[in-house]
């Protein structure tokens, strides 16, 4: 796509380097849906009936309703930024209305897990454990580097999409992106601060491709995650019959987000505080989102000592000085809880001792 002022507008104005990449990936579909090659021509009085086409086109493609949405989002963004007026209302009139049923979809299960990193190979198996551990979303790792990875003693904390937000990694995960590293270090390739940190696959006998590391691709992500289900005995790979479209079909674990979904359960049953759960999966926090300095060093160690509650449920196959280890930091917390409590109950009955009790 030719990178026109229009573009510019509607690209720049974007705050979110994550959002930037949604949102641009989804006008480059539309501008493929209309057959444009320059985004500007898609500034003319054929926007609306263009724009309703193509939700219609979504619609009968079995597109669900979340995912047209976020497409009609960045069109009309487009428009916005170019100072296009469009009935909006009339427009989203044709999307429909969204199920009010619950979403049933669910986390995979720590036995799936592990017979997939049993089948997979040094990438996939770093991919898979930084997915479970850290709870970001795939769209996350083309753009992660080894200079967003600063070692701690649990494993790794992680700047997500360059500093936008802070998470961590386990030590299982730490070890498996260790193996990877050492692997591609010694089939030649110079490891730096700025190489990726999953790489696209190469042959070791082309000195060429190992030397220049390029970012795994997006797509490339979600056919090794397929894949590897599939050898793992977790999904069978279907094949459209005559009359089918891809996206109809609805998976009860969603292939990528069934990762973050698991990390997001094992923090809620690890009782991590809402909020730093919150920030941990990269969440807005509304009004603390202003308040509170997330960049503190204070900050980052209670970020990471909530994160430490849940380490346990986010480690799949611990060694037995993980799990020593691991029984270790749960018995301190354990112990610290419980003197917290006692220290709340003794601030109350002091309280209840000052009190003047009524005649």
């Amino acid at each position: 796509m030719i990178q026109a002022q229009e573009y510019r507008y509607f690209l720049e104005s974007l705050a979110s380097e994550a959002t930037k990449k949604t949102y641009a990936y989804h006008l480059k579909q539309f501008c493929k849906y209309t057959k444009v090659e320059d985004c500007t021509s898609l500034l003319n009085n054929l926007a609306e009936s263009r724009i309703i086409d193509y939700i219609v086109h979504l619609k009968n493609k079995g597109n669900s309703f979340s995912s047209i949405n976020v497409s009609l989002a960045a069109i009309l963004h487009f428009y916005l930024m170019n100072d296009i007026t469009l009935n909006r209302k009339k427009i989203s009139r044709f999307l429909g209305k969204q199920s009010m049923k619950i979403d049933q979809k669910k986390a995979y299960t720590r036995e799936q897990i592990a017979k997939m990193l049993s089948v997979a190979d040094e990438r996939t198996k770093t991919l898979i454990l930084l997915l479970v551990s850290t709870g970001v979303r795939i769209g996350a790792i083309p753009s992660m580097k080894l200079k967003h990875f600063a070692l701690i003693r649990s494993g790794y904390q992680i700047s997500v999409y360059g500093g936008e937000y802070i998470t961590f990694c386990t030590l299982e995960a730490a070890r498996a992106l260790k193996e990877y590293m050492q692997y591609r270090g010694r089939s030649g390739e110079k490891i730096t601060p700025e190489s990726p940190i999953i790489r696209e696959q190469f042959d070791r006998d082309d000195s060429l491709k190992v030397r220049n590391p390029r970012p795994i691709p997006l797509l490339t992500i979600r056919t090794l995650l397929y894949d590897t289900m599939i050898k793992a005995g977790i999904t069978q790979r279907q094949h459209l019959t005559e009359g089918q479209t891809t996206g109809k079909s609805r998976k009860e674990i969603p292939m990528a987000h069934g990762f973050r979904r698991f990390f997001n359960t094992a923090l809620m049953n690890a009782d991590v505080h809402p909020s730093f759960k919150k920030l941990l999966m990269g969440h807005s926090v509304q009004l603390d989102e202003v308040y509170y300095d997330k960049g503190s060093e204070k900050s980052r160690a209670k970020l990471l000592e909530e994160y430490s509650k849940a380490i346990h449920a986010l480690t799949i196959n611990p060694t037995d000085e993980e799990n020593e280890r691991l029984k270790s930091q749960i018995t301190k917390m354990e112990h610290e809880s419980q003197e917290w409590k006692e220290i709340k109950q003794m601030v109350f009955d002091m309280k209840n001792s000052m009190t003047p009790k009524a005649s």
